[in-house]
């Protein structure tokens, strides 16, 4: 997660809109010629988007700092011990 103004994207987006678990609504933004995922953005996190870390130029830049949603992680998913999990949406972050 990052301001907005400190993302820059180049090119067009095509955002999809869509009530999240927390009824906050979640637009998720794609590449308008490709149709890649890019970014999210959250009603309650208004000036913020959560850039998926392919999007990134490097993205060694980006490091985990917690598990959202670990409940639905595939059997084949390791997930990093050393994270704090979380089953569903950590309340304390909606």
């Amino acid at each position: 997660m990052v301001p907005e103004t400190a993302f820059t994207v180049t090119g067009k987006l095509t955002f999809y809109d869509r009530s999240a678990d927390s009824g906050n609504l979640v637009s998720r933004g794609f590449c308008g010629t490709c149709g890649s995922p890019l970014l999210s953005k959250n009603s309650a996190m208004p000036g913020m988007v959560f850039v998926r870390a392919s999007a990134l130029d490097d993205p060694e830049i980006a490091k985990p700092q917690m598990i959202v949603y670990a409940s639905r992680a595939p059997s084949w998913d390791r997930l990093d011990p050393t994270l704090p999990a979380f089953a569903t949406i950590p309340e304390e972050r909606c």
